[in-house]
């Protein structure tokens, strides 16, 4: 019996696709650039211009591969330490330029309550490639603007690229190893490998959309396949095919990543399977190696369509950070044509980048004859350690700005932003998936059993109210309980409420928030059952569930859904939750209807060289206010003498305008809910809660 030959080396592709420099690769490069850039303008046409990221993950895929499999195929071995020296040239320099520039930047710019200290923990995650799990965790849903300064966002998409990197190893490593044992061709295991790990990463992709479409979006677990087809194409052997057969692949390629562009796709959940879109017909562009001669050639090739393809990587890195600090001064998305000029500007920095920065750190300093080992080896201990310096530098504004916060001028914004009488001991949940009561129920510090208990109960704005109620019961013999959960108000629920929604994290979301009151109404029944008494104070910001837009857009898509279908239970089941307590004895307070800001009140009072207003006029807030102050009239008047209101306007508002700053009180700690120092104003309104409660245990201990 013969073996199968197991060869030593990958044999190469035809020079159709390897070899010279490919200016189709530079063409689709600027594609690339140009649809993401263009969709953080809001340039109209542009929809899907985000999936250009994904453009570039298959560019780097087969761009990667084919280097390395040349190499492998010309000198029998790989040379890891010259391989990562190019990757430190390329794009090392560069990138931490954009991050010490605007880590400067910022700090003259922004403010040291938050701001300022944002951008210096982005920085040192962009620096140290690790933007996409960092923002994983604190970002949130990608397509929701916010106020808060993301200057580093778009890192993440590097952040995979270069976790793709520190991978491909692997791939190298475990290629011999399996075709000596299964005896193999190399070529075809790696072609195995890669497609294995494509098909892996596409289930993960499809899954995390449906059950964590953050991580999702994020994580490079979902991205593996985008960039494993282009590193597919790199090492499949394919003959050059007709003029007519490339052309074809290369109409229909344009004519999906033009339709992805100007329609679209669901951004929440991407990338999903919807990223094999814009994949597959970058694969079809590599692989068609359109020419002068093919329809739109001309144009693909020219100068300018190649000198940007060449630029897309300055331009990318520079336009976002632009866009971001503008928009995080304004407090607010500037118009399209300001953030036209913005990504201008960022193309006229990445010019000059590429003129005279970058091709100082192009090619090693190391003398001729020096072995390429050894050159990449010192390139990458140069690149670490300014990726250390750069870091030292972010960390040190970081500091620099935890000092400055606390100086006399930026105190009141400082206490407006972070002071709260919610106990870091409590969980505050909003999309997770985990229902335990003690993340129902968080007694305050000095809980005693044989004490009536005031209880505040409802979503974030519950949590906000715990300012004013502990003021309320200072030095009184009245326990503070809160019942919160982030996006959760009170409402009585039923298991069916959810019968009719898929199961997935939509699903999971409104069942927790379920499992959540009724572990809430469990504990204040339990309670009086058990001779305490106990009194209620319902908040949650009401308006949004009712359907009425926000002033300013901050919910993620998650939240959105949440609220979405929360809306219709919380209108029938809010009234029988205050029925159900009623029966019990126990009285329900209603926080009434709370002001709202545009821009976020404690950035915008303090903010430096302000153009802008940060109140709100009376007319905008009764026009987001519309029914909602009827139906919790409602609800009080159903109630009898069990129920009050507690309304924050008159503390706030005067008969024009709601008030950012009022009496030399910041008002709000962001844009919805208000601050401690606002909130503890209402105490005098809560505190007929706290007497009820001292009354009705008075009278039963006699």
């Amino acid at each position: 019996m013969v073996e199968p030959k197991t060869t030593t080396t990958l044999t190469p592709s035809p020079p159709l696709t390897r070899g010279a420099y490919r200016a189709d690769i530079d063409a689709l490069r600027a594609i690339a650039v140009i649809m993401v850039v263009a969709f953080h303008a809001e340039v109209p046409g542009f929809t899907g211009g985000f999936t250009g990221v994904d453009v570039f993950f298959v560019i780097s895929g087969f761009v990667i591969l084919r280097s390395l499999t040349d190499e492998q195929a010309k000198t029998g071995r790989v040379s890891w330490w010259a391989f990562y020296g190019r990757r430190f040239r390329r794009l090392a320099p560069a990138a931490l330029l954009m991050i010490v520039v605007v880590v400067l930047l910022a700090m003259v710019l922004l403010n040291p309550i938050g701001e300022q200290q944002a951008v210096a923990k982005g920085a040192i995650a962009a620096a140290t490639s690790t933007s996409n799990f960092y923002l994983c965790l604190i970002a949130g849903d990608y397509f929701v603007p916010t106020y808060a300064p993301n200057v580093f966002l778009h890192t993440w998409s590097l952040s995979v690229e270069e976790q793709f990197y520190l991978a491909v190893p692997i791939l190298f490593v475990l290629t011999p190893i399996l075709a000596r044992r299964l005896g193999r061709d190399k070529r075809r295991v790696m072609i195995s490998l890669i497609v294995l790990a494509c098909l892996a990463s596409l289930v993960t992709a499809v899954v995390l959309a449906r059950l964590a479409p953050t991580q999702a979006f994020y994580l490079p677990f979902g991205r593996v396949y985008e960039l494993g087809i282009g590193a597919l194409l790199a090492v499949v052997n394919h003959s050059p095919a007709r003029a007519l057969t490339r052309r074809i692949v290369w109409s229909c390629s344009a004519a999906a990543l033009v339709t992805v562009t100007v329609v679209g796709v669901p951004g929440f959940g991407f990338p999903g399977a919807w990223a094999l879109i814009p994949t597959l017909a970058t694969a079809g562009f590599i692989w068609a190696h359109v020419t002068r001669e093919d329809p739109g050639g001309r144009f693909l090739l020219s100068r300018p369509m190649l000198g940007v393809g060449k630029l897309s990587y300055g331009w990318y890195l520079w336009h976002w950070p632009l866009l971001s600090i503008v928009a995080t001064w304004y407090l607010r998305e500037p118009p399209v044509w300001v953030k036209v000029i913005l990504v201008l500007a960022a193309l006229g920095i990445a010019i000059v980048s590429y003129r005279y920065w970058e091709p100082r750190f192009r090619s090693p300093a190391d003398a001729a004859g020096t072995p390429p080992s050894v050159t990449g080896r010192r390139t990458v201990a140069t690149g670490l350690t300014a990726i250390a310096l750069t870091c030292a530098l972010a960390f040190g504004s970081l500091l620099f700005a935890d000092r400055v916060a606390r100086t006399h001028d930026w105190t009141a914004g400082w206490h407006a932003k972070y002071d709260t009488a919610y106990p870091s001991k409590c969980t505050h949940l909003v999309l997770g998936t985990e229902v335990s009561p003690q993340h129902a129920v968080c007694p305050l510090d000095g809980f005693d059993p044989a004490r009536p208990s005031v209880v505040v109960w409802g979503d974030s704005f519950a949590q906000m109210l715990l300012a004013g109620v502990v003021k309320a019961v200072d030095g009184r013999p009245v326990n503070v309980v809160a019942l919160t959960r982030g996006a959760c108000p009170p409402y009585l629920a039923n298991a069916d409420d959810a019968s009719d929604i898929p199961y997935g994290l939509r699903r999971t979301r409104l069942d927790v928030c379920r499992q959540n009151n009724e572990a809430a109404l469990r504990w204040v029944l339990d309670a009086v059952e058990g001779g305490s008494k106990v009194g209620v104070i319902m908040a949650a910001r009401w308006p949004i569930y009712r359907g009425t837009p926000e002033l300013y857009s901050s919910l993620t898509h998650d939240s959105l859904e949440l609220v979405a279908d929360i809306g219709p239970l919380m209108e029938t089941g809010t009234p029988a939750l205050i029925a159900k307590l009623g029966q019990a004895g126990v009285g329900a307070d209603l926080y009434g209807l709370s002001p709202e800001l545009s821009r976020p009140g404690a950035e915008c009072v303090t903010r430096r060289w302000r153009t802008f207003d940060c109140d709100v006029s009376r007319d905008a807030e009764d026009q987001y206010w519309r029914g909602t102050g009827e139906w919790l009239q409602g609800l009080r008047a159903d109630s009898g003498d069990r129920s009050r209101i507690i309304d924050p306007v008159e503390s706030i508002c005067d008969e024009r305008v709601c008030k950012a700053e009022r009496d030399g009180v910041i008002n709000f700690a962001d844009t919805n809910h208000l601050s401690a120092a606002a909130v503890e104003k209402l105490s005098d309104q809560i505190a007929p809660m706290v007497d009820d409660v001292l009354r009705s245990s008075v009278r039963r201990d006699r």
